[in-house]
């Protein structure tokens, strides 16, 4: 069960990003003969196993997980080289495998490429905490380009594949967004797949994609830029000349990712929500429902829902401050204890001017999430959705909210993900689905008035559709 469990975690983690979506691979089918198919790129094999390196703080063989104190240690990882070949039928197909990401080898054996028909070729990204590093890379990535020479070996594979005649299908297994453009307009590349991080269930999960036993149904969960550029100041940390420690300062406010595409109408080469399936999906019928009528701010707090908690004021023993010695330090890392007890200070405590002066309990808390009334329905979208396609799939409504524009000296996004489905669709199937809409989800918050305000005054838009750009469907409240 467990297994079944990550296969179909790993299945919906693999997402088809260009072109129309068809990977037309068939384990049977004949070209001239036997069909030949060439696997190309370290991140297809097993490398040297997948716990090789401590906390997986490294990037070899296929990229499974990143490193850092979620990582953790494999049962078995299954690499994509293994379950295609094991895919494919023996008397119709020959597969070889060239696990190497050096260009020298490549031009050393040209008939490698030269003689294939359908050419994969695997690439990746891999990062981690930093409190260990894989050559240059500290933790976080230095860049968004794929790592190990990963551009250069798909140009060269989409060049020479087939002696330019064959289709090449892209693999990427990243911890994030990756820069696509050195190689997403190329005729030669028919597909591109994005795996991300697909634990040890890794290798069927693609295959079972690839060879369309499993209906692709995975969606971005960020933006891919056509230019780094395009990020704004958050993507340009590792470039400015500010030091050896990069500094973010989070001054974009609201806008990251796609409210940051949206607010300066940025066209990204693959935007948040996106994906592609071997079916189609149709949207319509959309439809508002008023729950409970709007109101400015939330109900008044309950009084008696949540009440301080009682803490022990004994002073503890001083040398219970000191360094635990079964505790290894990390550089710039702040812990909560001292060197000596020589250190500890008794005095008041320099609380800052107003910390005695009584303030009212805030509207917006109450209870554990805050007032109850934040999470009250007040409104219900429902969508219909069709299956228009020749096979099942998982469809992925998304519902997106565009906040009233009678509030002027508020500075709202274009529009904000508000909620999302997934759910299967037989050939031909219709199902109705629907988004609850809470106080919260239709609320910003007032630092004057310190508490959620929901906007009376003009109408919210509720957009659903299958991506931040691809909504069909739009209501007004």
């Amino acid at each position: 069960m467990l297994r079944e469990m990550s296969d179909r975690a790993s299945n919906d983690g693999v997402l088809p990003i260009s072109k129309d979506g068809e990977i037309g691979i068939q384990k049977t089918r004949r070209h001239d003969g036997k069909l030949k198919v060439g696997i190309f790129g370290e991140d297809a094999g097993p490398g040297k196993g997948p716990n090789y390196c401590k906390d997986r703080g490294c990037n070899q063989g296929t990229l499974g997980e990143g490193w850092g104190s979620g990582s953790a240690e494999f049962p078995y990882l299954l690499t994509p080289v293994d379950s295609f070949k094991n895919g494919f039928n023996d008397d119709k197909v020959v597969v070889t495998e060239h696990l190497d990401n050096k260009l020298d080898y490549y031009k050393k054996n040209p008939s490698v490429l030269k003689d294939q028909d359908v050419c994969f070729v695997f690439a990746n990204a891999d990062a981690g905490e930093g409190f260990l590093a894989w050559g240059s890379v500290g933790g976080d990535r230095n860049d968004l380009f794929l790592q190990k020479g990963g551009d250069d070996l798909i140009l060269h594979v989409a060049e020479n594949c087939g002696s330019g005649k064959g289709d090449t299908v892209v693999v990427i297994h990243s911890v994030g967004p990756v820069d696509l453009e050195a190689f997403i307009d190329l005729a030669n590349v028919k597909a591109v797949l994005y795996a991300n991080l697909p634990g040890q269930e890794s290798g069927d999960a693609l295959a079972e994609v690839v060879f369309g036993d499993v209906n692709p149904n995975g969606h971005l969960p960020y933006t891919i830029a056509k230019s780094l550029k395009d990020f704004g100041a958050g993507g340009q940390i590792m470039y400015l000349p500010n030091g050896v420690n990069p500094q973010q300062d989070f001054s974009e406010g609201l806008y990251i990712d796609y409210r940051h595409f949206d607010k300066y109408n940025i066209e990204p080469r693959f935007e948040f929500g996106f994906g592609l399936s071997y079916t189609t999906f149709e949207f319509s019928d959309i439809k508002v429902q008023t729950v409970k009528d709007k109101s400015a701010l939330p109900s008044p707090r309950p009084s008696d829902a949540v009440k301080a908690p009682n803490f022990d004021e004994k002073i503890p023993d001083p040398k219970e401050a000191l360094w635990p010695d079964n505790i290894r330090r990390l550089q710039r890392y702040n812990y909560p204890y001292l060197d000596k007890v020589d250190d500890i200070k008794q005095g008041a405590y320099p609380y800052p001017d107003g910390y005695e002066t009584p303030h009212p309990l805030s509207g917006a808390g109450g209870d554990e999430g805050g007032n109850p009334d934040l999470w009250e329905t007040y409104a219900t979208v429902t969508v219909e959705v069709s299956n228009t396609g020749e096979v099942a799939g998982k469809v992925v409504p998304q519902l997106y909210l565009s906040y009233p524009d009678t509030e002027k000296d508020i500075d709202f996004p274009v529009r904000v993900l508000r909620g999302f489905e997934k759910f299967n669709l037989e050939k031909g199937e219709k199902k109705s689905v629907s988004f609850d809409l809470t106080r919260r989800d239709l609320s910003y918050w007032d630092v004057v008035q310190q508490n959620w305000v929901m906007v009376t005054s003009g109408e919210y838009t509720f957009s659903v559709g299958q991506s931040s750009r691809d909504l069909p469907l739009q209501v007004k409240w």
